[in-house]
């Protein structure tokens, strides 16, 4: 129920905006925030997985500045909590809500992507093979693009996924991969027109 993709903003003594996965098969909260403050990318590894509790409770954190994100879920489709740094003293609060999430998907998956930006995928699966989802760019380094989503279209044939950006009717990029809804996994690469490129993975689930 909880697994997905979700964004939001970090606000306090630092604010930025963030993009979080939970893992269908792990339960781990992980992805990308960036810092307004100290103009840095935050790398998001799941400490706790999200409980079964009520509250769906977890930690992620950050290894390498300290920073420690602590929350729950209020509701399928929102969370929310507190995030600190015990190094330098700093803390705040953030909030997010699920990106993507069409009602009749027979699949869901959710991927983190890297390479000349950074963020997240969410794609949705019907019973025919067709793809849709929102790409969701935490920062990028090409031209300081940060807090942007576009949707996508493809297909997936097989363990065989390809799928567009377009903007205006023009292709702005491309995304070419497998996902294997048995095992619940994904990966593959992606580019843009502007001549920007990564890969991504991530994890999904059956929905119904």
């Amino acid at each position: 129920v909880r697994a997905g993709g979700y964004r939001g903003r970090y606000r306090g003594d630092d604010t930025g905006p963030f993009g979080v996965l939970v893992s269908a098969s792990t339960g781990q909260v992980s992805g990308y925030a960036w810092s307004t403050e100290d103009q840095e990318l935050l790398t998001l590894n799941g400490t706790t997985a999200v409980s079964f509790d009520q509250g769906g409770t977890f930690i992620s954190g950050d290894t390498s500045s300290g920073s420690t994100f602590q929350g729950g879920f209020a509701g399928p489709d929102r969370l929310a909590g507190t995030w600190a740094n015990t190094s330098f003293a700093t803390s705040g609060s953030f909030s997010g809500d699920r990106i993507g999430g069409l009602a009749d998907a027979r699949h869901r998956f959710t991927g983190t992507f890297a390479g000349d930006a950074y963020g997240l995928f969410t794609f949705d699966v019907a019973d025919d093979g067709t793809v849709q989802g929102v790409a969701y760019t935490v920062y990028s380094f090409d031209d300081g693009t940060s807090d942007e989503t576009a949707s996508f279209t493809g297909t997936l044939t097989g363990t065989t996924l390809v799928a567009e950006i377009r903007d205006g009717g023009e292709v702005d990029a491309t995304l070419s991969g497998t996902m294997n809804t048995t095992s619940g996994s994904t990966s593959g690469t992606w580019s843009d027109n502007d001549g920007n490129r990564g890969n991504f993975t991530g994890t999904g689930c059956r929905l119904n």
